[in-house]
C-alpha cells in the first residue's frame, strides 16, 4: 500500500530516543542519496491507523528533501497514535542502523518504562519483559560495540555531562552523539569525563590540605630545577627518583601541561635530556661527596628505532662530573604490551651516581638477616657476603596469591587499591598510577644511609620515597611541581605514620 507523503506524521516519542535527522550528517546524506538513486523508498513504513510513522521516520525525513517522490509504501499496524508509548516505538525499531549513543537512549528508555531498578520482583511479568527486551536490543546490534558495560559507560558519561557542564538531558545526549560521530570511543568519553570530575574534586580538597611539615618530613610544591631557598649546598645523603618517561608514555598533570609545563611531553630527545638536567644538576649542587643519586629510566622507541634514553642521561649526567657506579635493571613480568615488530619491552633501568666512587657511602649490614623477603634479588651466603644483585625481578600475582614464594620476589608496583581507598577517605581521587614500587627506594636507601640521613625526591609525586624514608628512620624532602600530587602526598605519609612506626636498624 502506499500513501501520500504528506498525510504522515512522525510520532512522538523518536525524537526523545534517536538522534534528530540532519543534512548535514554523513549517514543521512547517504540515505537521501541511495533513496534518490533508487527513485523511492523500497522499505515500507510502518504507520498506526490514524497515520503517525512507528518506524521509518528517518526515511519519512529524507524524502521532504526529495520532490520527485510524493508516494510512500506503508504497513498499517493495529496500533492508533493514542496507543503508543516508547516500549511499542523501540520494539519496531529494534532493527534500525544506530548509533552506540542512539542504543544506551533505548537501554535507558525500557529501563523506565518498565521501572527496571533493583530491588524490584524478579517474577513481575512486566519486569521479565523488560530484562528481556534490553537484551534484544543488545543482541540486534551487530555492527555496533554495544555490551551492557558500554551501554552502562554511555549513561554514565550522559549523567557526568550534565553534572559537570550543567547540560539538559538532551543537550547531553546531543553532545554524546556528537562526539561519538566524531569518532571518540564511548570508554574514551567516559574516562575523559570521570577524570574532569576527580580532577575538579581533587582541586576543592587541596585548597584545604596543608602539605605536610615536620622535623624530619617536608612535601614542597615546586619546580626542582632551583632548591637553593630550601636545601643547602652538600646536605642531601640519597637522591631516589624517577623522572617523568619520555613521548608522552604518561600524562601526570594535565594542568601542568596546559600551562606549559613539560612533564614528558617533549617532543625531541634533546629537550627530554636538557629538561631532566636541569633538576639533575641540582641535585648534584645538593648531595654530599659521600651520597647517591638514584634515577629510574626507562628506554624507549620510535619508529621502531631503541633510543638509548639511558645512555644519553648517563653521558649527560657524566658530563656534569657525576660516575655512573652502579647500574640495576628492574624487571617486570607484566609491561605495558606494545605493538611493534620488536621484543617486549620489560624492564627499566636504576642508575646509581655519586660524586666520588671512592667515598659514597655503602651499607650491607641491612642484610645480615635469616629474612628471605628478598628472595631472587640478592646473591650469596646470609651475613657479610649477602649483595644485592643488579637485575631486580617481579612477578605481579593474583589477589589471592601469597605476596612472596620460594626465593623471588613477587610483588605489585605498589597496593593502588588500598592507596585509592585511603585517598578516598580524605577525599581525594588518585590520578597518578605510575608509582615507584616501594623496593625500588627501599634497597637505595637502605644500601646508602643511616639513620637520621637526608633523604630527597626531586619528582616526589605521591612520595613513596617519603614512606621508605620514614620507616628507616631517615628525614625526608619530597618536591613536586603538582600541587595536586603534593598534597596527596601528604596525605598519604600522615596516614603511613599514624598506621606505623619506624623499623630498628640494628648493624650487624
Amino acid at each position: 500500500m502506499q500513501i501520500d507523503k504528506r498525510l504522515l506524521k512522525p510520532n512522538i516519542y523518536s525524537s526523545k530516543i534517536y538522534d534528530e535527522f540532519s543534512f548535514l550528517n554523513e549517514d543521512d546524506q547517504q540515505l537521501i542519496s541511495d533513496i534518490s538513486d533508487n527513485g523511492e523508498i523500497l522499505n515500507p513504513l510502518i504507520i498506526t491507523t490514524d497515520n503517525v510513522v512507528i518506524s521509518g521516520v528517518r526515511r519519512l525525513s529524507a524524502i521532504q528533501y526529495l520532490s520527485n517522490i510524493q508516494l510512500v509504501p506503508v504497513i498499517i499496524s493495529e496500533y492508533h497514535s493514542s496507543d503508543l508509548n516508547e516500549a511499542i516505538v523501540i520494539r519496531y525499531n529494534i532493527q534500525r542502523r544506530k548509533t552506540i549513543a542512539e542504543i544506551a537512549r533505548e537501554y535507558e528508555t525500557i529501563t523506565r518504562f518498565y521501572k527496571l531498578k533493583s530491588g524490584v520482583n524478579p517474577n513481575d511479568p512486566n519486569i521479565i519483559l523488560g530484562k528481556k527486551e534490553r537484551l534484544e536490543l543488545i543482541k540486534s546490534q551487530s555492527n555496533v560495540q554495544s555490551s551492557e558495560k558500554t551501554i552502562q559507560r554511555v549513561l554514565s558519561s550522559k549523567k557526568m555531562r550534565m553534572s559537570l557542564f550543567g547540560e539538559s538531558e538532551p543537550e547531553a545526549w546531543e553532545n554524546l552523539s556528537k562526539e561519538i560521530s566524531k569518532g571518540i570511543e564511548p570508554n574514551t568519553i567516559y574516562t575523559n569525563l570521570k577524570k574532569t570530575i576527580e580532577s575538579r574534586a581533587n582541586e576543592i580538597k587541596i585548597a584545604s590540605t596543608l602539605l605536610l611539615e615536620t622535623e624530619s618530613i617536608r612535601i614542597i610544591n615546586k619546580d626542582s630545577s632551583d632548591l637553593s631557598d630550601e636545601v643547602s649546598d652538600e646536605s642531601v645523603d640519597c637522591i631516589p627518583t624517577s623522572p617523568p618517561y619520555f613521548l608522552k608514555v604518561r600524562t601526570y598533570d594535565a594542568d601542568l601541561v596546559n600551562e606549559g609545563n613539560s612533564l614528558g611531553e617533549e617532543e625531541t630527545m634533546e629537550e627530554f635530556i636538557d629538561n631532566r638536567m636541569k633538576i639533575l644538576r641540582e641535585c648534584k649542587r645538593m648531595i654530599k661527596d659521600t651520597g647517591s643519586i638514584f634515577i629510574n629510566i626507562m628506554d624507549q622507541r620510535k619508529n621502531g628505532r631503541i633510543l638509548r634514553v639511558d645512555s644519553k642521561l648517563c653521558d649527560a649526567f657524566e658530563d656534569e662530573g657525576m660516575v655512573l657506579v652502579n647500574r640495576m635493571i628492574w624487571f617486570k613480568n607484566n609491561p605495558l604490551y606494545e605493538s611493534n615488530n620488536g621484543f617486549q619491552k620489560s624492564m627499566e633501568y636504576i642508575l646509581h651516581f655519586v660524586k666520588d666512587p671512592k667515598k659514597y657511602k655503602w651499607r650491607t649490614d641491612w642484610l645480615d638477616s635469616t629474612s628471605t623477603f628478598l628472595g631472587n634479588i640478592t646473591f650469596g651466603d646470609v651475613g657479610t657476603k649477602r649483595k644485592i644483585r643488579d637485575v631486580v625481578s617481579y612477578d605481579f600475582p593474583d589477589e589471592n596469591q601469597s605476596a612472596y614464594v620460594s626465593g623471588k620476589l613477587n610483588t605489585n608496583t605498589i597496593n593502588n587499591n588500598f592507596l585509592i581507598k585511603i585517598l578516598r577517605e580524605k577525599g581525594y581521587y588518585l590520578s597518578h598510577n605510575a608509582l615507584f614500587p616501594l623496593e625500588v627506594p627501599l634497597i637505595c636507601v637502605m644500601s646508602t644511609t643511616d639513620p637520621g640521613d637526608l633523604v630527597l625526591d626531586v619528582w616526589g609525586g605521591l612520595s613513596t620515597t617519603g614512606l621508605i624514608a620514614y620507616a628507616n628512620n631517615c628525614r625526608y624532602i619530597g618536591v613536586d611541581q603538582s600541587l595536586e600530587y603534593s598534597a596527596m602526598a601528604s596525605v598519604r605519609i600522615k596516614d603511613f605514620i599514624e598506621r606505623y612506626s619506624p623499623i630498628e636498624r640494628v648493624s650487624g
